[in-house]
């Protein structure tokens, strides 16, 4: 600036009288040394001007460079005026609460310690602020208080002096106290609204206190600048951190407020908690942007590598199959793992099935029993691989459909079994009894008792379980019947009436039985007309049994009409029947005219 000074007054003087004569006589040389010094100092005189508006220019960037600087440091002026506006707002809220409220009571910030409600039993004075540096997003809310104590005795002064401590609501009375961020002693007189003399010497119950003095306002020293803020981090990180896993970082500031926790994209922070969710290096920045009580704090980072995780245990899902009736094959899966690794399958020795094997992610084998099979999960990006332990698959052999137990009489005391339904056709049937008095050969149950309890069992095939079904067999000892019937052999009759009549007998019974002997007779309605006897035949047939021709006399009318029915009474059987019970029965009635 001084060089500019004298710059600028040198260009002055030199240019206060340019054509001045010099003293003396003028000759042509002086002439001509005078044209030549005009000449030479014009010259310098643009020298100069050049100079100066170099030196100007340099002049303004200092100074823009000097206003830069100011403008550095606004936004903790800026905070610092916002701070102490508010503080002085909320003292003079505190100062006219005295100052037009009654007391009607008590006063408890009568030399009160610590500091107590400024006045009446309200709370402290406070007031709320909020301020906005720079960005919408960079807001901070503010609330003062005011604590007062009093010096004062309605009895002989008639003037109260009443301290005011104010600080952020932050801080506890006792802090405030000690160290008030705005300290205000303001002393009032004691006369009534309207009166100027006479003060109040008992409890005010009017707005009294209507004159007041300011005897000091003081700012503490933080009053006049933000605090210094520091971030403290007090968790570590695990030393072997690993996909999968988890941390929980712990950070405080000076300033009071919640730490800003930020992390890298390799582990995410959800809820104040930092996950492990893929291999590589992580990073946790911790921050605190102040407020306007506190600076910004430097942040601080951790950094680590976080590692390949463990994927969880692997097991095999499906370990069970039946046979579908023509073969053995299961689609095979998988519980557990971790990651997107693919699974794969293997074969290991000593299972029991036969030719077992492994395609894709299907397990066959040729015959019931079991494979036994291992799984394997891939590696991926987060995780190294993992296999199942050697598991035992199994193949069983499916169920038969049920099955019946038939039986079909041979005779009295026999009948052949048999076995309906199942699942394999033309499987080998087999036959058991427990029953006392029967007893199984083959197919055929022989009994000499009522009933006989069958177990009747369908073998099974490479892909079906045997099946077996119970069933009571019973015999009957009355399952036969003779049936009698008139012959259409001719028969001849005498002259006087006499006739000699035929009849056939058919006997329907167990097959391989034969007939049983018996008496045949021959009626007219009721009426007896005569009898013959039928001897027991052996081997008889059911369906096509052997008839007996018998004859009886009886005399009959020539030309009447008879209506005839005969009677089969069977005897005692033959030893070949034993066993079979034969019913007595009556033949249709034919008409007959001799």
């Amino acid at each position: 600036m001084r060089l500019l000074h004298s710059i600028t007054a040198f260009v002055s003087r030199s240019s206060l009288d340019p054509g001045a004569e010099p003293r003396g006589g003028g000759s042509e040389t002086q002439s001509l040394v005078k044209g030549n010094r005009r000449d030479s100092d014009q010259g310098s005189i643009l020298i100069l001007a050049l100079i100066f508006i170099v030196v100007a220019g340099l002049t303004v960037v200092a100074l823009a460079s000097m206003a830069t600087t100011a403008l550095s440091t606004t936004a903790q002026f800026l905070s610092v005026s916002q701070l102490q506006s508010a503080a002085r707002s909320t003292t003079n809220v505190a100062i006219n609460s005295i100052r037009y409220t009654p007391l009607l009571g008590t006063n408890q910030t009568l030399n009160a310690t610590p500091a107590s409600y400024c006045w009446g039993t309200s709370a402290p004075s406070s007031q709320t602020f909020s301020f906005q540096n720079g960005t919408t997003s960079n807001t901070t809310t503010l609330t003062m208080d005011s604590w007062c104590a009093t010096t004062w005795n309605p009895q002989s002064s008639q003037t109260r002096v009443v301290t005011i401590d104010t600080c952020p609501s932050s801080q506890s009375v006792y802090t405030c106290e000690n160290n008030p961020y705005l300290q205000t002693q303001v002393t009032f007189d004691d006369y009534p609204t309207g009166v100027q003399s006479s003060a109040v010497s008992s409890v005010c119950n009017v707005y009294c206190g209507q004159g007041l003095t300011v005897d000091y306002s003081n700012w503490s020293t933080s009053s006049t600048t933000q605090l210094a803020n520091t971030i403290t981090v007090s968790s570590s990180p695990p030393s072997n951190a690993q996909v999968g896993g988890a941390y929980v970082p712990v950070a405080t500031a000076t300033s009071g407020q919640a730490v800003v926790i930020t992390s890298s994209p390799s582990c995410p922070i959800t809820s104040g908690t930092v996950e492990f969710t893929a291999y590589g290096p992580c990073t946790i920045t911790f921050s605190d942007q102040g407020n306007i009580s506190y600076l910004a704090a430097i942040p601080q980072t951790q950094t680590f590598d976080v590692g390949y995780g463990v994927q969880s245990a692997l097991t095999l899902a499906t370990t069970n199959a039946t046979s579908s009736g023509s073969s053995y094959s299961l689609v095979l899966s998988t519980n557990g793992g971790s990651g997107s690794g693919l699974v794969s399958y293997s074969l290991d020795g000593g299972g029991s099935a036969t030719a077992c094997a492994i395609n894709g992610g299907s397990l066959t084998a040729s015959s019931a029993g079991t494979c036994i099979v291992s799984a394997t999960k891939a590696a991926d990006s987060s995780y190294t691989a993992v296999s199942s332990a050697a598991t035992s698959v199994t193949f069983s052999l499916a169920s038969q459909t049920a099955i019946t137990i038939g039986a079909s009489p041979l005779t009295s005391t026999t009948q052949r079994l048999s076995i309906s339904g199942g699942s394999v056709p033309g499987g080998v049937e087999s036959f058991a009894t427990s029953t006392s008095g029967c007893s199984i050969s083959g197919t055929t149950l022989t009994s000499t008792s009522a009933a006989c309890l069958v177990n009747g069992t369908l073998g099974g095939n490479a892909y079906y379980q045997s099946v077996t079904a119970q069933q009571t067999v019973t015999f009957s000892t009355a399952t036969s019947t003779a049936i009698l019937a008139t012959d259409e052999y001719p028969f001849y009759c005498q002259n006087y009436g006499y006739c000699l009549i035929n009849f056939t007998v058919t006997v329907t019974g167990v097959i391989g039985e034969g007939i049983p002997s018996g008496t045949v007779s021959v009626y007219q309605g009721s009426v007896f007309l005569c009898s013959g006897s039928v001897q027991s035949q052996s081997g008889g047939n059911a369906t096509t049994a052997p008839y007996v021709v018998e004859t009886c006399n009886v005399n009959l009318t020539l030309g009447t009409t008879y209506h005839l029915s005969a009677k089969f009474a069977a005897g005692n059987p033959s030893s070949s029947i034993a066993g079979v019970t034969y019913t007595s029965s009556t033949s249709a009635t034919e008409t007959y005219t001799p």
